[in-house]
């Protein structure tokens, strides 16, 4: 079987919203957008102001809406201000940064992770945010805000937008298989591991097109694979004081040993490597080929399913354990940052200002190119982000609004214990060893980096 790399993985972090499964066929995909040259308008004036605004290569949808809306309008309404796109992948553009912080040549603006921040910020990468905030009297309530973002009183960046995980269905697959739609109320009772394994059985198999068909997408990853399960058993990766893993306990064995068992005992999920499963150009997962009826993953991957006009598919709530046990995903934010080398930091908060105000986040919301860190125009019934299609995108503001979310356990090195964690437990989801030892080898190699903090 065909076991993938850890460099390949990385570039597409979970952290950062892009499916893990999706960089397998990285090569297939579209090719990549290439870094953009200055997107200064015409006529501009040598007195024009250059701001360097730096972004991994994400979604395609998402950086068409970035380049040709939020910073196109931003210079429309700031002629004296030019925004120059530096872009590059997500391995890539994290190496680069690394090295241009180190140079005090970083861009002025950075897009920003959570698996990054604390390694960058305890190298003073950034300018403190307050007393521009508070000079503008800018009311920052208003957004969901991780807490990483805003430690001791200080607020280190500005809100892009928000990202909760929920479960995405193929409606059109559900129906022909006679199984009832999963619910949205988060609350609801109903929709339970049992529930989702039979579910993925019934629809998995030939197609009425004669191809494989699977009912769920299940592989190993924190985030976009297994979270969501061992957090509805009530485990997680660390202890609450983030010094030691916990990937040995037995609710986190459980969680993983239902999910290998979907792959390899039901086969109601592509195995490791399964060339049927193999993504072609411009696919970024199997869900929106139409081949799997069931795949967690956050509101980012909006504009990519939307893309998928041959079927109809909705976010609903991801299943719970058993009906005694709650439902609870990550959420995450990716926004924007002011570095301490910037050289004209009044007109980078200029920008960073206009990404979180109302006009900024309308550019969100009316892509659907994520969730506005905007409470109020998320959750307004009238505007653009709850219009269908598709349905049910209340579920998302839903689940961190009523406390079914928790962080993704960010430290220093977070990508270093992350990266041998998933290298443990790649011979469980492989079938190559059991899961008990590949969870108590994780936690082994996770410890050893987090000693070493």
């Amino acid at each position: 079987m065909k076991r993938l790399t850890r460099r390949m993985m990385l570039k597409g972090m979970a952290a950062v919203g892009v499916s893990m499964i999706a960089m397998e066929g990285l090569a297939a995909c579209a090719a990549p957008v290439a870094p953009a040259a200055s997107s200064q308008a015409a006529g501009a004036t040598p007195e024009t102001t250059e701001i360097r605004f730096g972004m991994w290569q994400s979604d395609p949808g998402l950086l068409k809406a970035v380049q040709d809306v939020m910073l196109s309008d931003y210079m429309k309404k700031n002629p004296q201000h030019d925004v120059k796109l530096e872009m590059a992948v997500w391995g890539d553009y994290w190496d680069k940064l690394q090295v241009q912080v180190a140079g005090g040549t970083a861009p002025d603006v950075v897009w920003m992770s959570g698996a990054m921040f604390y390694d960058l910020q305890e190298r003073k990468a950034f300018t403190e945010l307050t007393s521009y905030i508070d000079r503008d009297k800018l009311d920052m309530n208003g957004y969901w805000s991780e807490p990483i973002y805003t430690q001791e009183g200080h607020v280190w960046a500005m809100h892009f937008y928000t990202m909760v995980h929920a479960l995405y269905y193929n409606k059109d697959m559900f129906k022909a298989a006679g199984i009832a739609e999963p619910p949205t109320d988060w609350s609801s009772k109903e929709w339970t591991w049992d529930d989702y394994r039979k579910a993925a059985q019934t629809i998995s198999g030939k197609g009425a097109d004669g191809q494989q068909r699977w009912g769920a997408e299940i592989y190993n990853d924190m985030e976009w694979g297994w979270g969501t399960f061992i957090l509805s058993n009530g485990a997680s990766v660390l202890n609450k004081e983030k010094t030691e893993a916990t990937t040995n306990t037995p609710e986190f064995i459980e969680a993983i040993q239902f999910l290998v068992d979907m792959i390899h005992v039901d086969q109601s999920s592509p195995a490791p490597g399964e060339p049927a499963a193999a993504l072609g150009a411009g696919l970024l997962d199997n869900f929106q080929a139409g081949r799997v009826a069931m795949r967690t993953g956050n509101n980012s991957r909006l504009p990519t399913y939307i893309s998928a006009t041959n079927f109809q598919w909705a976010p609903c709530v991801p299943p719970r354990a058993s009906a005694d046990k709650e439902r609870k995903v990550y959420w995450l934010e990716n926004p924007f940052c002011m570095t301490s080398s910037s050289k004209q930091p009044d007109a980078a908060w200029s920008l960073l200002r206009f990404i979180g105000s109302p006009d900024g986040q309308k550019t969100i919301a009316d892509g659907k190119i994520g969730m506005p860190s905007l409470k109020a125009m998320a959750v307004d019934p009238n505007g653009t982000f709850l219009k269908p299609p598709p349905d049910n995108l209340s579920v998302f503001p839903d689940g961190i609004n009523g406390g079914y979310t928790t962080d993704l356990q960010f430290t220093k090195q977070w990508l270093q214990w992350y990266t041998v964690m998933l290298q443990e437990l790649d011979p469980a989801f492989l079938g190559e060893k059991s899961v008990e030892e590949c969870c108590n080898n994780a936690k082994r190699e996770i410890d050893k980096v987090l000693s070493s903090l």
